[in-house]
């Protein structure tokens, strides 16, 4: 018990969790986790979202969301394609171009420069994190219309379970993780492969 109660989790100073995250990620190569997505905007509704994401060095990224319709975004590090099963349809766009602010968060954390990004990482006192154990950094832009990030951090494996930002509107977007694992992935699954029948419609602007 006592041995348990040395490690535990709580010890970890607020500046040894930042550093410890950015740590981790700067090393990490792959990710995968089932995720749950939920938004809110200034109307007030909250739409929720769930699936599967997967994430390699390089601005890979599949996003694979299984409910409430199935529908995948795909990066393979030059370029973006937003694929809907129904219609059978698929939007070709050079990454740099991409609109969908999803490409961008989910590379904040491997950002080698990512801690110069913001003005301050502070430890929230007025929320709790949604597991108990864990640790809330709270990480605020110098860009006054990028969003204010709030991570929710295991202190013991650095990884993050909860990300939400707050956009300078009001609008929030929540991405909440489980089963993270960081075995490597394959390339393959990062690229885009139109099934049959399937119109590509090829953006370049």
């Amino acid at each position: 018990m006592t041995v348990l109660l040395l490690l535990a989790p709580q010890g970890s100073s607020f500046s040894q969790v930042v550093d410890g995250v950015i740590r981790t990620y700067s090393k990490m190569n792959d990710f995968s986790a089932e995720f749950v997505q939920t938004t809110q905007d200034i109307s007030n509704q909250r739409p929720t979202y769930r699936g599967l994401l997967y994430l390699k060095a390089g601005r890979k990224m599949v996003y694979d969301q299984r409910s409430p319709e199935p529908k995948m975004l795909y990066s393979d590090g030059k370029q973006s394609v937003e694929y809907w099963v129904v219609p059978k349809q698929a939007e070709v766009t050079p990454l740099k171009k991409a609109e969908d602010e999803r490409f961008q968060l989910f590379q904040i954390p491997w950002h080698p420069e990512w801690r110069n990004q913001f003005s301050m990482f502070e430890e929230p006192k007025d929320l709790q994190p949604v597991t108990a154990g864990n640790r809330l950094v709270r990480a605020v832009p110098k860009k006054k219309d990028l969003p204010v990030i709030l991570l929710e951090v295991d202190p013991v494996t650095f990884l993050i379970h909860r990300f939400v930002t707050t956009s300078p509107d009001g609008e929030t977007n929540e991405f909440r993780f489980t089963g993270i694992k960081t075995a490597p992935l394959d390339k393959a699954i990062f690229e885009f492969k139109a099934p049959p029948g399937v119109q590509v419609i090829q953006n370049r602007q």
